[in-house]
């Protein structure tokens, strides 16, 4: 497991124990989290798995189990019923894979058959997939789900002057150092809503 303290320094509103603890989830099989919980009782206890599952970067392995009281057991029980989220994952970094993921839901809300000037809006796939990659490196509190809303603000924006001058999806995430997309995901942490766009098709 590698612990990236640069990485840590950006994160603000979460302690080093809790970010271990999304490592450990992250990258240990459940035969290694066990014994190594076992085998060090107090390691985890000064850590808020409640804060953890409010924020949605972990979640019960029984989904009928309630968090409640997560916070009030030995922490080395705890640890052995929670999986960490996909979102859990975004937020320590640990996101290539997550874009692989994402990245053709994330071009799909993009029209197809649409052109800015000589290019279609949808971009350039392995571009997106290159800059989507830097931009949840920078960002690590920055989750798929933050990206996937935002980008739904602005294609419906886009929609409503019938795509006119629409930045292509790669240009979105990145362009000049600027990021159109942080600044929608911004305006979507703020409250800014919108109904789901047309689920356009596309063979990638």
């Amino acid at each position: 497991m590698e612990i990236n303290l640069k990485h840590l320094s950006k994160v603000v509103d979460i302690d080093a124990g809790a970010y271990f603890t999304l490592l450990l989830l992250n990258s240990a099989e459940d035969g290694d989290v066990q014994k190594l919980v076992e085998n060090n009782p107090f390691l985890f206890s000064n850590v808020s798995f409640l804060y953890l599952y409010e924020k949605g970067l972990i979640r019960m392995r029984d989904p009928n189990e309630s968090p409640t009281g997560l916070h009030m057991e030995y922490a080395h029980k705890v640890l052995k019923k929670l999986l960490i989220t996909q979102d859990g994952k975004a937020f320590i970094g640990a996101s290539d894979h997550l874009v692989m993921n994402m990245i053709d839901e994330y071009r799909k809300l993009f029209p197809s058959g649409v052109y800015t000037g000589s290019r279609l809006v949808k971009g350039d796939r392995k571009g997106c997939i290159k800059k989507m990659q830097k931009l949840m490196r920078d960002n690590p509190d920055v989750t798929p789900t933050e990206i996937i809303e935002a980008t739904k603000i602005y294609v419906n924006k886009a929609k409503d002057t019938f795509y006119e001058k629409m930045t292509c999806a790669d240009y979105f995430i990145e362009k000049n150092g600027v990021s159109m997309l942080m600044g929608y995901i911004e305006a979507y942490r703020e409250g800014e809503t919108t109904t789901p766009t047309t689920d356009f098709t596309e063979d990638i």
